[in-house]
């Protein structure tokens, strides 16, 4: 960069780091995604730094939108080589900002922002945190969100709260997630990609997309599916993501006898088009924050039937679809029902959905929050630490 540029007003824009553990499928990884190709109608440039393995995919679609990808890649937090590669990079590109995503992420961000004066903004995407599982690793984390982190972003109201009241903060930002408005799939595409799905053309579609972990509540999702299928045998139920639990769950659907009605479809990168081609959208998470999947649904026009967990309350309500406690597969069995027996609703329910999404969850709103966030930041920038030499 030339001397007569700076991270902050430089002819070219700000330049900004986006740290994250890795680019796979996950609520953090899309929203990158998002923020990349929202960032092609801005000057500024991103640089994205993974610290684990990628999704070819992802991958693919950040650099599509014109950001850069550099792997930095380690299986353990503790690699004082990565460490020296993150810090001689973001010395040698002077960031105006480092904006950090999952446990790896917040920890070596933190430490590198601090040496080198580069503000650090970290998201926290869930009411918990993964590595609140990991004693070392998650007294090590919350000691970097209180003490080296310049400002925490929660992804929804609840869980800025529960971090706030966990970490002692008072000044976390609530950043709710956004996505972008898909197109409408015109009705020969919902037509094919239905037909790749299902083998009746007749079928009422339930699609649930997530990572296939307990967390998610699958098999209450299943257990459900069950008796709604036995009352309703033209429905089928499909399963997005991959994950832990999957043989779990196949040997659920086996148990339940519903091998020919519900699929695992594995992990997909056209959750778009699914969305398009489903009739209902269905989570039985047991906790979220703001979940990503369920704002793609409600911008694809679906009507949801989704848990009470985090946010999902303050944006979800029955002019959209269906909220309900979570662990509780009789009443989610009994509104798939309810829905699945009033299609007239369907559209009513998917227009409004698509509507709050457009009001209030917008990309390119969320975008422009960011860079301004970034700005304030970046004018504030402190200088590097001094006793550190390369």
């Amino acid at each position: 960069m030339t001397n007569e540029q700076s991270p902050v007003t430089g002819g070219d824009g700000l330049r900004i780091l986006h740290l994250v553990d890795g680019l796979r499928v996950g609520g953090a990884e899309k929203l990158i995604v998002t923020f990349a190709r929202e960032l092609r109608h801005h000057p500024d440039h991103l640089t994205i730094v993974s610290l684990q393995r990628n999704v070819p995919a992802m991958r693919t679609a950040v650099e599509a939108a014109g950001a850069q990808v550099i792997p930095i890649h380690s299986k353990k937090l503790i690699n004082p080589r990565r460490f020296q590669k993150l810090w001689q990079l973001v010395r040698r590109e002077q960031f105006a900002v480092i904006h950090t995503h999952l446990t790896a992420a917040n920890i070596l961000g933190g430490f590198v922002g601090r040496l080198t004066g580069t503000p650090v903004v970290t998201t926290l995407h869930n009411t918990r945190l993964i590595s609140q599982q990991h004693f070392y690793h998650g007294r090590l984390e919350n000691w970097v969100l209180t003490h080296l982190t310049t400002q925490v972003i929660g992804v929804g109201w609840q869980v800025a709260a529960t971090h706030q009241a966990r970490l002692g903060l008072d000044n976390i930002m609530v950043l709710p997630n956004a996505v972008a408005l898909p197109p409408p799939l015109m009705a020969v595409e919902r037509a094919r990609v239905r037909a790749s799905l299902v083998d009746d053309p007749e079928a009422v579609i339930l699609l649930a997309v997530g990572r296939l972990r307990p967390q998610k509540g699958f098999l209450d999702l299943l257990t459900a599916f069950a008796q709604v299928h036995q009352n309703n045998p033209c429905t089928r139920l499909l399963i997005a993501g991959k994950g832990e639990e999957a043989d779990v769950l196949s040997a659920k659907i086996a148990e339940l006898g519903l091998e020919q009605s519900a699929r695992l479809l594995g992990l997909r990168h056209d959750v778009p088009d699914l969305l398009g081609a489903s009739d209902i959208y269905v989570s039985a998470a047991h906790w979220e924050g703001l979940p990503i999947s369920m704002l793609e649904a409600m911008a694809a026009g679906r009507p949801c039937v989704v848990t009470a967990v985090g946010d999902v309350s303050r944006v979800m309500d029955e002019s959209m679809g269906v909220v309900l406690p979570p662990r509780q597969p009789q009443l989610l069995a009994d509104a798939l029902q309810r829905l699945i027996e009033a299609p007239e609703s369907w559209p009513v329910l998917g227009a409004a959905a698509r509507q709050k999404v457009a009001a209030a969850y917008s990309a390119d709103v969320w975008t422009e929050k960011q860079l301004a966030l970034y700005r304030e930041l970046a004018r504030e920038k402190r200088p590097p630490v001094t006793a550190v030499h390369s």
